[in-house]
């Protein structure tokens, strides 16, 4: 099931990830000295961004316990969907989503929800561990059904539209 290629793959990806979650953590601790340069350019927007968190110190940390969480529930949504699709559940799979979810974030997309975008990145990293073309591809538009497509259906359901006038 997992051949040579599984080792190439992680040795180029692993480190480009631990490359942006350093730079991502980085920002995130030092974020201050960017409103400070945000506040150079614009200075009503980094003053209001400094007044919040003076006001309220644990925001940054609810945030990331938030971003985390949103996160972690993306992550086995996509694992489920893969098992559901046949594939074991096993650390490389888990480790290959964390990648696949980072890389997204980094490929801008903004029509559609990042529509293709998931199913671009997904294919090689995961079909590299030896899962299925077809159960990422299918797995991943599901997802994106769920997650976009559902709530703005049932929103459309129901809103009522403007009278008329």
């Amino acid at each position: 099931m997992y051949d040579g290629y599984v080792g190439e793959t992680f040795g180029f990806f692993m480190p480009l990830t631990v490359v942006g979650v350093g730079i991502s953590f980085w920002v995130y601790f030092f974020f201050d000295y960017f409103v400070r340069l945000l506040q150079r350019f614009r200075k009503k927007i980094g003053r209001r961004l400094l007044i919040v968190m003076r006001r309220h110190p644990m925001i940054r940390f609810q945030l990331l316990g938030l971003a985390i969480f949103r996160f972690l529930i993306f992550s086995l949504q996509f694992m489920f969907m893969l098992g559901a699709f046949g594939e074991s559940f096993n650390l490389a799979m888990l480790l290959g989503i964390w990648q696949v979810y980072f890389l997204t974030m980094l490929v801008p997309g903004l029509v559609l929800g990042k529509l293709g975008v998931k199913e671009m990145v997904a294919l090689p990293i995961l079909t590299s561990l030896g899962m299925n073309g077809f159960s990422i591809v299918f797995g991943s538009l599901l997802i994106w059904g769920v997650n976009t497509m559902l709530p703005a259906a049932i929103g459309l359901i129901i809103c009522k539209p403007p009278a008329s006038q």
